[in-house]
This record gives C-alpha cells, sequence and structure tokens, in this order.
C-alpha cells in the first residue's frame, strides 16, 4: 500500500508541480517582437520619472512588453553618486536561477566596490550585501568576479585580487573549499601572478579554465603604474597554468608580446626615457566559452616608423615607441595544445564568445558587416562569416544588423552551432548631423544648389512655415562630413556614413530647454503639409524638414536641441540576435544618452549600457542614465529586465509576455 501511494504521489507531483516557479523553465526570445527599427518613446519615459524613482520600481516595456526594474537608487544599496554595471562580457556578473526564481547579482559603484543583491523574478532585489564592509578580501575592480556556470554550485562566485583566486558562497558569504581539492580554504594562489595584481577574469562553462591578467608594478616608479606583464590560464580541474608574457627572461614560446617605455606614466613626452616600462602590448584577453581558445588582443600599428624597433605597421605584440592598439591584428592561443599563432585582418573590438565562436561587427568597411569567427583545430582551417550588413534586412530579409556598443556571451545554451544567441546593447547607433537650417518662410538666398521649393499648403499660414525648419546645403568643411573633394556641399552629414542613406532619418529626440534631457519624440509624417508641432518630415535623398515642440530653431553642435538618427534594427536598446544573423528580436529599450566627459568625474564611457546576462540566459542587466547626460542629477542606475520564459511571461506572470509594437515606439493597443 506504501508503495503504491508513494508512486501515486510522485506522479501528482510530476504532472502538477507544487509551485509554478519550481517548474522548468527555459528563456525564449522568440515570443520578444522582431527587431524592426523600434524607437524608444521618450515621451512615456519621460513621464516615469526614473531617475528620482527608488528602489525596485518596475515599468513595462511600451515597445515589447518585457517588465524592467530599476533595482538601484541614490539611497540603494546605500547613499551614492552612481551605480554600475560591472561589465558586458566577462562573468557572469547574474547567477543561474536558485529557489524560487530567484538569481544572485552582483554591481558596482563607481569607487570599485562591489555589492550583491538577490533578485526574486516579479519582486526586485534584496538582501543586499556591501563586499568591502564584510569580507578582507573582494572584487575591487571591473571584470575580477565571475559567479558560476554550473547549475548545481548557482551561488558560487569566484573573484581575484591581487595574485589570488577566491571561491565565495554567496548564501553564506563564506569561502569554501571547492571538489577538486586545489583551492584549500577556497583560496588558490596563482604562481605566475605573485606580487601582481590579477583581472580581467574569464571563465568557460564548466569554471574549469580561468583566464586573467596580470599587472605588475614597477621598479623605480613612483606613479602608480600596474602594467600587465602576463595572461595567465588556470585549470582549475588539473591545477596547472600556463602563461604568455612581455619578459625577456622567458622563452620565445611565453614571450609574445612587448612592454616599453613611453612616458605614459606622467613624465613630460619629450624628456629622455628611464627605462620604465609603462606600456604594454596586451589590451584584453577573450576566453572561448567551451574554454579551448584565447583571443589575446595584442597587436600594434606602429604610429612611427623611424622608431627603434622598426617593427613595421601592423603586427601582434611587436609594439614600441609610438605605436597604437590594432584589434584586428592578435594572438589565438589553443590552451589544448599551448600554442599561439598570430591572426591578422579579423576585428576583435567587444566579441562575444558563444559556444565555439566569437561574434563581433567590423566598423572599419562602409556595410560594417556582421560576422562570427571559428577557430579550427589547425588555425589555417579558421572561419570568417559575414552575416549582415549596416542596413540589414532592407538589403536582405533573411539577415538582421546588430550594431552595437557591446555584446555579451554568457548564455550557455544546448547547441554549440550558429544558430546560439547572444545579446548585445547600443545607445548612439545611426546617429547623423545637421550643419545649418533655413526656416521654410524666410526665403533667404543660398548658395547653389537652391533650397527646395517651398511647398503649396494651403493649410499652413506664412507664419506657421516659419516654425518649420529645413536642411540647407553648405560647405562641406567639417572634415568629418567632406565628401572627399571639398568642394561639394551637404545637407545631411552622414559620417560615419555606413549605409545610413539607405535607412533614412526614421527617429529623432528633442532635448530638455536646457540640453541636459532627452524628453520628446518628433512624429514622422509624410509631407511637409501634414506637420504639426513636434513633427519631422524626411524627404529622399537628403532633405530634412523639422517643426520642434515650441517651435524655433533646432540649432546645430555644440548647442542643438534636436538629434537625428537612421536607427538600426536594435536601436538605443537590448537585444538578442542569432549568431548567424538570421533571427534578431528587442528586448527593451535602454533610455540611457552618455554626456559629456567633465572633470573625471562623469565620464561618457561608464554611462554605455554594458547589458550582460545570467549562464541561463533568464535575466539581462543593463545601465542607464536614465537620458539625463549633464547637470547635478546626472547618475547611472542597475536594472534587470526579465527575459520571457517558456512557461510563465515575464515578471513571473503567465501566458505570452510580450507583443509587437509600432516602429514609431509609441505603447501598443
Amino acid at each position: 500500500m506504501r508503495s503504491t501511494a508513494l508512486i501515486l504521489m510522485l506522479v501528482l507531483l510530476a504532472a502538477f508541480p507544487l509551485h509554478r516557479g519550481l517548474a522548468q523553465t527555459e528563456p525564449n526570445p522568440t515570443v520578444l517582437p522582431t527587431a524592426s527599427r523600434q524607437i524608444p518613446n521618450w515621451d512615456w519615459y519621460t513621464s516615469l520619472s526614473m531617475l528620482s524613482a527608488p528602489a525596485n520600481t518596475p515599468y513595462t516595456d511600451p515597445a515589447t512588453g518585457v517588465v524592467v526594474r530599476k533595482i538601484t537608487s541614490p539611497a540603494d544599496p546605500v547613499t551614492n553618486g552612481s551605480m554600475r554595471v560591472d561589465y558586458a562580457e566577462g562573468g557572469p556578473y547574474i547567477s543561474r536561477e536558485w529557489g524560487t526564481q530567484q538569481h544572485t547579482i552582483l554591481v558596482r559603484a563607481p569607487n570599485g566596490v562591489s555589492f550583491l543583491a538577490d533578485y526574486r523574478r516579479g519582486v526586485g532585489a534584496s538582501n543586499w550585501r556591501d563586499l568591502f564592509a564584510m569580507l578582507p578580501h573582494r572584487p575591487s575592480s571591473p571584470l575580477t568576479s565571475s559567479f558560476s556556470n554550473l547549475a548545481s554550485t548557482a551561488r558560487i562566485m569566484f573573484f581575484v585580487q591581487d595574485d589570488k583566486l577566491y571561491r565565495l558562497n554567496t548564501a553564506t558569504m563564506a569561502l569554501e573549499q571547492d571538489d577538486t581539492g586545489h583551492m584549500n580554504g577556497g583560496i588558490k594562489s596563482i604562481a605566475q601572478a605573485a606580487g601582481g595584481r590579477l583581472d580581467w577574469m574569464q571563465v568557460d562553462k564548466d569554471d574549469k579554465w580561468f583566464v586573467f591578467q596580470a599587472c605588475f608594478p614597477q621598479p623605480g616608479d613612483n606613479s602608480g603604474i600596474c602594467l600587465v606583464e602576463k595572461v595567465i590560464a588556470y585549470n582549475r580541474e588539473t591545477n596547472i597554468e600556463l602563461w604568455r608574457s612581455c619578459l625577456p627572461t622567458d622563452d620565445t614560446t611565453h614571450k609574445i608580446f612587448n612592454c616599453f617605455d613611453t612616458h605614459t606614466n606622467g613624465q613630460s613626452p619629450d624628456s629622455p626615457l628611464d627605462g620604465i616600462w609603462d606600456s604594454s602590448d596586451q589590451n584584453e584577453p577573450h576566453l572561448d566559452r567551451d574554454g579551448r581558445y584565447v583571443v589575446l588582443m595584442d597587436g600594434t600599428q606602429d604610429a612611427d616608423p623611424t622608431d627603434q624597433f622598426n617593427t613595421g605597421a601592423r603586427n601582434c605584440g611587436n609594439g614600441s615607441l609610438g605605436r597604437k592598439f590594432d584589434e584586428y591584428y592578435w594572438h589565438r592561443w589553443d590552451l589544448t595544445t599551448d600554442t599561439t599563432v598570430c591572426k591578422q585582418n579579423v576585428y576583435t573590438g567587444h566579441p562575444a564568445w558563444v559556444r565555439g565562436s566569437f561574434v563581433s561587427a567590423d566598423p572599419t568597411p562602409t556595410d560594417y558587416p556582421d560576422f562570427y569567427y571559428t577557430p579550427g583545430v589547425d588555425p589555417a582551417a579558421d572561419l570568417v562569416t559575414n552575416t549582415a550588413a549596416y542596413q540589414s534586412p532592407i538589403n536582405d530579409p533573411t539577415h538582421y544588423a546588430f550594431i552595437t556598443s557591446h555584446q555579451a556571451g554568457q548564455w550557455i545554451q544546448s547547441v554549440a552551432d550558429a544558430t546560439q544567441w547572444y545579446w548585445g546593447s547600443n545607445y548612439s547607433d545611426g546617429e547623423v548631423t545637421i550643419l545649418a537650417w533655413e526656416a521654410n518662410g524666410s526665403r533667404n538666398p543660398s548658395p547653389a544648389p537652391p533650397p527646395p521649393q517651398l511647398p503649396q499648403c494651403p493649410s499652413l499660414p506664412l507664419g506657421e512655415l516659419n516654425e518649420i525648419f529645413h536642411t540647407v546645403f553648405v560647405q562641406a568643411n567639417w572634415p568629418d562630413c567632406d565628401p572627399g573633394n571639398g568642394v561639394d556641399r551637404e545637407e545631411i552629414c552622414w559620417t560615419p556614413q555606413y549605409r545610413k542613406p539607405d535607412i533614412g532619418i526614421r527617429a529623432v529626440y528633442q532635448a530638455s530647454d536646457d540640453l541636459s534631457q532627452l524628453s520628446r519624440n518628433l512624429t514622422q509624417v509624410n509631407s511637409v503639409c501634414d506637420m504639426t508641432p513636434g513633427t519631422f518630415y524626411f524627404a529622399l535623398p537628403h532633405s530634412l524638414y523639422i517643426w520642434a515642440f515650441n517651435g524655433g530653431n533646432p540649432g546645430i553642435p555644440p548647442s542643438q536641441r534636436l538629434f537625428f538618427f537612421a536607427p538600426t534594427p536594435v536601436h538605443r536598446g537590448v537585444g538578442v540576435r542569432r549568431v548567424n544573423g538570421m533571427d534578431a528580436r528587442l528586448l527593451c529599450h535602454n533610455y540611457t544618452w552618455p554626456g559629456e566627459f567633465v572633470d573625471g568625474t562623469k565620464n561618457p564611457y561608464w554611462e554605455t549600457p554594458f547589458a550582460t546576462t545570467s549562464p541561463d540566459g533568464k535575466l539581462v542587466m543593463f545601465e542607464s542614465n536614465m537620458g539625463k547626460r549633464a547637470g547635478s542629477e546626472r547618475r547611472t542606475d542597475v536594472f534587470v529586465a526579465e527575459v520571457p520564459l517558456t512557461s510563465g511571461g515575464g515578471g513571473g506572470g503567465g501566458g505570452p509576455c510580450c507583443r509587437s509594437g509600432p516602429d514609431d515606439g509609441t505603447i501598443p493597443p
């Protein structure tokens, strides 16, 4: 009887789980709207007053229906001036799901202090822990921490400080021994980093291979520079260390890049070199998600052909005085064979390593092609596959461009081919510049070619037509906007052009009166005669008409009131795309608008979204300055977007979470 009852109970439990949150769920990007140049809705976003909203304030993205939650504020997790995502790649900085739809997340203050919180889907972040206050050892800079990629150890976080690797149980906040026996007390000293500092940590999908940069203080240098001298790969299962360096004391197998003196340590550039290293060829290492290959970004372009090493124009790890980084030259490091090969003409800027390939987009060619690189066992068999052009799917309806500022490949999927998904985010794709305006009713003479003829619009009297401004031809005296011969004139500066004219201007945003915050969307109309306040009309091939809110001249840089875009499929948003480019979806808009560099305290680079995901792909985290690019309120906060799941939609609710919004970003019916 007992056996029969037990069997019946188990059958019922299998059919009807006790809690829907405990059911097996998988992220499902295909229920998100296809990326189709949707426009962020600044009017709606401004009404939310997100700058002053408290932590855990949720909203539903109007373009996608996805739940997004602001999890930090000026008061949370502690009083702060800004809070940030750690980075896009590296990590992961979000754990796998544990408990009841819960994850642990890591965020960072600008001063380097890290905080942990437990995030519950549909609820928000709680149980904040200040790692600086709680731990004698803690991650203190970006890319020095990583949650475990394994479901069995979802609450474990690895981090580095100085020359040691630590293993922290984030549930008990105590260091713990691992199952290999190599991290006694949850600590492992990395021999090749002795006396130095580890950072830029990368971890494979099995928590087996750990790759770091190691920097070291320089003898005789008082500037505080910590120079990258090594890249180290540590195998946690076998306890072996592999490395590459710039040290002349290493053999030719291990020394593959240069360190040298350029006086970037604060000395006068024209003073005699003192022989103290202050520059390294090594920029960033990037580890294959499957744990075999590492991209060593040590490429250089020699800006001074007469330098003492006479290295030529471009090379791998052979830099010297006057050189600059070159992201097209790099070393491919095979950890299985411990061999390196110099690769060339493959762009490595902000790549996302998924399983077996890395994904990026090359900003140099006219088409700005998306591509993926697949290493072969034989380096000669490496493949580079282009998947889309800047204007896609206009030119190719089966592929989608993905023009991102950063990409993230932490989501570990069951497949290892080009159907994998990866995440990305951007903030300025498709931006164009207008150099001169003329009021429609002014009829001021202009240099040839003449301005467009004033349309016959009986419904618009001359006074209203004077509120409509149109672009005019001007001498192309901005070097970045010169068509090439110094004579032709331009109305719209598309530079960098890529394929923006093929897309056309489809988005116009208006700033606040003090120009510190984006706040309004202008609506696109089909003719000048259809215009009303707050509209624009783009007339092919290159004429633009604007009727701003409250009228007046739109202005030109640096005092422009309006901003113009030829948007790519994921525009000012967070998106997800298949490696082969045959599908791309919009998760949400990020509503960030990076400002100017101010006294070292405000850096526009740290206002980019840095969208990043968890190993199970169920959450995406990004940062935003909420459209505030200047003034005392300028800050960044951290947001979490809940990826729709195969059971239980966004926010933990049942049914589909998402909808396809119109391209103007207004709220769908």
